[in-house]
């Protein structure tokens, strides 16, 4: 497998955490059709869990956090469905099941900086480009895509696994985009990728197709000012998307509907007011969309 290396300065991130509470994190769900959310059950292991994934079949999730407060970097953890077999698989962030479960993509932070892959179990951790971040699996499985910076300008990079080759999608500067930030959410038909973008000092959701990718940004979505976007996840219908809106007191749920045949949205709905207390965010949905489960903090 090939590794992608350029010259390029990486920053030393600190991940701080609270201490340990059981009833710190949890992990939910909320059913789309009834709107209705519930507490799947609490992760007492972790400080600050992060960047929930389901995995397609539905009977695994995977996450980030720290074991204990004073810990420095993010660790992966995988359990079942229903919270059992809790299981550390060592430094890392943001991580991204493969199709079938097998394999997780995932960030991790220096001195082993990058976008690293690695068999479900842990095992088999292998390097795919030191200088990229937020990577995540394509639905069909064929692709991995994840952004660096490069003399400056954003890039975003699809790994096409079968070939073991790479190609730069976006890396546009008269786009305006000054750095892709977190992680990347692909596409249903995974034709096309969707990320955080820092433009003239606001934080937006753009999004790229890969089969043509002319102009480079399909479509933006610019948030009120005062509030920010953390990341996005693409329903089945590929109409919907949610965002994590920030402000200074909390990060909750919203939907925004796309117009297939513009680059408009209409404002932000806010999803379910349970739970409404809480720090709601990292979504991730279930392979028909019918299901989105998500990490509530108190």
């Amino acid at each position: 497998m090939k590794v992608l290396s350029l010259p390029i300065a990486v920053t030393f991130i600190v991940c701080t955490a609270c201490p340990v509470n059981a009833d710190d994190n949890w992990v939910c769900s909320l059913d789309r059709k009834s709107q209705t959310a519930q507490k799947l059950f609490a992760v007492s292991q972790v400080a600050k869990a992060q960047w929930l994934k389901v995995s397609q079949d539905g009977q695994m999730f995977a996450f980030s956090g720290t074991n204990t407060a004073n810990e420095r970097g993010s660790r992966i953890w995988t359990c079942k469905a229903d919270g059992s077999n809790m299981r550390d698989l060592g430094r890392g962030t943001m991580p991204s099941w493969s199709p079938r479960g097998r394999r997780i993509v995932f960030s991790r932070e220096a001195p082993e900086s990058g976008v690293w892959i690695m068999r479900a179990d842990g095992g088999e951790q292998q390097i795919l480009d030191n200088h990229g971040w937020g990577a995540s699996w394509s639905p069909d499985g064929t692709k991995i895509a994840w952004h660096r910076t490069v003399a400056g300008a954003a890039e975003i990079v699809i790994h096409r696994i079968a070939e073991d080759d790479f190609d730069v999608v976006f890396g546009d500067r008269s786009s305006g985009v000054s750095q892709v930030l977190r992680q990347i959410s692909w596409f249903r038909n995974s034709q096309g990728v969707t990320f955080v973008a820092q433009e003239k000092n606001r934080e937006s959701i753009c999004s790229v197709r890969l089969i043509d990718h002319t102009p480079p940004i399909v479509w933006r979505y610019q948030p009120q000012p005062g509030t920010g976007v953390w990341g996005a996840e693409w329903l089945d219908d590929q109409t919907m998307m949610i965002l994590q809106h920030i402000n200074a007191r909390e990060r909750q749920l919203f939907t925004v509907t796309v117009k297939a045949d513009s680059a408009t949205a209409v404002e932000p709905i806010r999803l379910s007011e349970e739970f409404g207390r809480r720090s709601n965010e990292s979504v991730s949905a279930s392979s028909d969309g019918a299901k989105l489960f998500f990490l509530s903090r108190d």
